[in-house]
């Protein structure tokens, strides 16, 4: 996996989904700093209800632009349907 220029930040799996990872991750990372300073669990339950409205159409664009770039690595597809949890 290629590293980009900052920190912290990684590369996705192909390049056509850099956008969309790159914008997944910044939500995710925003919502998971105040996720962990919720302490109870209706605040927790609204901090997910947030997370799905916010970040949850970018998780899914990523996951397909993922899905569609396996698709094209049969190697990588059959590592990975032979090693699923």
């Amino acid at each position: 996996m290629t590293s980009e220029s900052e920190f912290g930040k990684s590369a996705s799996l192909d390049s056509s989904c850099n956008d969309f990872k790159n914008a997944y991750d910044r939500c995710f990372n925003q919502w998971f700093d105040k996720y962990l300073e919720h302490y109870s669990q209706q605040r927790i339950e609204q901090s997910t209800e947030t997370y799905e409205k916010n970040c949850g159409g970018l998780f899914k664009k990523y996951s397909e632009c993922l899905e569609k770039s396996i698709e094209s690595k049969p190697a990588l597809k059959e590592l990975l349907d032979n090693n699923k949890l």
